[in-house]
């Protein structure tokens, strides 16, 4: 999975971005790759990550968007095919020392798909 800090713009180019130039038609960067991070899957397909907020009030109101990266053999040339990028905005809850589950516990105020592939 990786996470973006825009929808619009990234590494000075616009978003989205086609990935058919690498080897994956049809399929598009939706969002800014600021931060990777690699996920394994259990027997049921099913990846999750958790992260920490700093209780910061600067982040309330912060839009991030995360999208996965998952490895399909059979997906071109890439072998990979993203998903569409849930964006998550951070809210005005108590956030000090939070493991926060995305999609579940981040305090949210909007949660909806970013785009397609």
């Amino acid at each position: 999975m990786f996470t973006g800090c825009s929808n619009q713009t990234w590494a000075g180019g616009v978003l989205p971005f086609s990935l058919g130039g690498i080897g994956a038609p049809g399929c598009s960067l939706l969002v800014g790759t600021d931060a990777v991070e690699g996920s394994v899957t259990n027997g049921g397909g099913v990846a999750s990550r958790s992260d920490s907020i700093p209780n910061l009030p600067a982040l309330v109101g912060a839009k991030l968007f995360h999208p996965w990266l998952v490895v399909d053999p059979g997906a071109g040339n890439l072998g990979m095919v993203p998903s569409d990028a849930l964006e998550t905005t951070i809210g005005g809850g108590t956030l000090a020392g939070a493991a926060c589950e995305r999609r579940a516990q981040l305090p949210v105020s909007e949660v909806r798909s970013a785009g397609s592939t």
